[in-house]
């Protein structure tokens, strides 16, 4: 593994019990992935009519919107730093979480744009209310707290 060093002006805010920073690119993953989950979620939470159209605009069509396009870049974006984050810094308990929900958002990414899902999308978002927008934004919040904290309980 190559040691490269943490950044000091993001990381020595993100210190661990034991006084160490995050690694470079663990932090830069993580950024990345929390900018395209918590946006979901503060958009799901805010704006959930809005979201909900959006979403059943772009299962109908196939076109992405501004902001599916912007989920998708840092969702690989996410997927490119933990992979550099994998050969080149050792992994950490700590990230289990977030390297799952990673991988898992890079697996299904692609089904986005199969027209099978999108018809099964379609159909199960329409019955979806304001209220199960915001619900499941609020658990996109609480899973993303869970990506910030556990890396301080378990370095």
């Amino acid at each position: 593994m190559c040691d490269l060093p943490a950044i000091p002006y993001i990381s020595l805010i993100y210190l661990t019990p034991n006084g160490s920073t995050m690694q470079t690119f663990e932090l830069l993953t993580m950024i990345a992935f929390l900018i395209m989950y918590l946006g979901s979620a503060l958009r799901a939470i805010t704006m959930p009519d809005q979201y909900r159209d959006a979403e059943v605009e772009f299962y109908k069509t196939g076109k992405p919107g501004l902001f599916e396009l912007v989920g998708f870049v840092f969702t690989s974006l996410a997927f490119a730093l933990l992979i550099v984050h994998f050969v080149t810094e050792p992994a950490r308990l700590g990230q289990v979480v977030l390297y799952a929900m990673v991988i898992l958002f890079e697996i299904i990414m692609p089904f986005h744009f199969m027209s099978f899902y999108r018809s099964r999308m379609v159909s199960s978002l329409k019955n979806k209310t304001p209220a199960d927008y915001k619900s499941s934004g609020l658990k996109r919040m609480a899973i993303g707290v869970v990506i910030i904290l556990l890396p301080l309980i378990y370095p």
